[in-house]
């Protein structure tokens, strides 16, 4: 799956930023479903949305939060996962939507 949705990321035909019926971008989408190589793609068009909060108020950024801190013990849990989150800062105090 993550080789079709880098191959249409690389088209330029994409639209990124569109949020589906439940309020996800391809970016929410993609941390939720663990593509960081998907997720760095569409942030690197610089079209991902990433200030958006879908339905149950979650950003890329809140998604990636929790992904990157385990519950009980506040450890990384994947480096990649760490340098999406740092992106994603520097992002939303850019354009902050939320």
């Amino acid at each position: 799956l993550s080789t079709v949705a880098l191959a249409l990321i690389a088209t330029g035909e994409a639209n990124p930023g569109q949020a589906n019926s439940v309020g996800d971008t391809a970016l929410t989408w993609a941390c939720y479903n663990n593509m960081t190589d998907v997720a760095l793609a569409l942030i690197a068009t610089g079209q991902s949305n990433s200030g958006h909060a879908n339905d149950n108020g979650d950003t890329a950024l809140d998604i990636v939060r929790k992904k990157t801190v385990s519950s009980d013990r506040g450890e990384i849990v994947n480096e990649r996962w760490t340098f999406i989150k740092s992106l994603l800062t520097i992002d939303d105090k850019i354009s902050p939507e939320k």
